[in-house]
């Protein structure tokens, strides 16, 4: 089972799928919002990683997160 899948049916993100709180199109892999060129960090919407996968994967997600805010 891929990361994303494994999130919505395993995950944290999961629940509130489950809950029916939140559509499942509206989960999408990480891989794509970091590909954006442009990802809107600064919106008031809220996001929700759910990372079931590898531990480097939470560091480098911290890190480019730290990065867009610093700059």
């Amino acid at each position: 089972m891929g990361g994303h899948a494994q999130c919505v049916t395993h995950g944290e993100f999961g629940w509130v799928v489950r809950s029916g709180l939140v559509a499942r199109e509206k989960a999408f892999p990480l891989g794509q919002a970091l590909a954006q060129s442009e990802p809107d960090m600064t919106g008031s919407g809220i996001r929700v990683v759910d990372l079931t996968g590898p531990g480097a994967q939470d560091l480098a997600l911290a890190s480019f997160v730290y990065q867009k805010l610093a700059s």
